[in-house]
């Protein structure tokens, strides 16, 4: 059985434990502080994110975005962690344009090594799907890295049929799925 997780909004308090989460996934190649400037404090790069999630001083380039992580709603035994501790995050875009229409989708989700096969993907990216369902969006594209068997075989279980596989940047090939979600 999973572990039950809550997903919500990073926080300030957070900064040990997603500092933590960062250097696991970066060994990986995996930016889990998404954009984040280590010479900003992280009070202000959590603000930073929040306003993004309200449509405000979103750069140039990027779309409104909602940042979440999943935290034990539980302790749990193997690994021994305590109900809070941080376990994935989620990347919410709530339009796309065309960097995203090509490779990011909608929705982006990583889950720290230690915790990887008990179903946190899963939770997260049904997660991710209701807040677009809320929204009233008909669709919702989540792409993989073509060799990343375990996402997409998360995605293609949320619902997800395959449309293609880009090629077009050199060196990286993307698995394009697109899931319906019953709205609009």
């Amino acid at each position: 059985m999973p572990p039950r997780l809550t997903i919500r909004p990073l926080a300030p308090e957070d900064e040990t434990e997603a500092g933590r989460a960062h250097a696991e996934l970066e060994a990986e190649g995996f930016s889990f502080l998404l954009h984040r400037d280590t010479t900003t404090a992280f009070d202000d790069y959590v603000t930073g994110l929040h306003r993004w999630e309200r449509g405000e001083a979103i750069p140039d380039g990027f779309v409104r975005a909602s940042f979440r992580v999943a935290a034990l709603a539980a302790a749990i035994e193997d690994p021994p962690s305590p109900a809070g501790t941080i376990v994935g995050r989620i990347s919410i875009r709530h339009e796309l344009n065309d960097w995203l229409r090509r490779r990011g989708g909608h929705i982006g989700f990583g889950v720290r090594p230690r915790y990887r096969e008990r179903g946190i993907a899963g939770q997260m990216l049904a997660a991710g799907l209701q807040t677009l369902r809320a929204e009233g969006l008909p669709r919702a594209l989540v792409t993989a890295d073509e060799d990343n068997h375990t996402s997409r075989w998360v995605i293609e279980r949320a619902g997800g049929v395959l449309e293609n596989v880009d090629t077009s940047e050199p060196g990286l090939a993307v698995a394009r799925y697109w899931i319906d979600l019953g709205a609009g």
